[in-house]
């Protein structure tokens, strides 16, 4: 992922996002709605 994240169209990340969320260890019940804190390095 480049930082961008589209949620419509034809190129939509959102089943990308949502395998995130859903294979997150801090996730054990699997809630589609569960919200990841951490934050990634910025790209320079």
């Amino acid at each position: 992922m480049d930082g961008n994240t589209q949620a419509t169209g034809t190129n939509s990340d959102t089943p990308y996002v949502l395998q995130n969320i859903l294979a997150h260890p801090g996730n054990p019940l699997k809630f589609n709605t569960y919200k990841i804190t951490e934050q990634l390095p910025k790209n320079q």
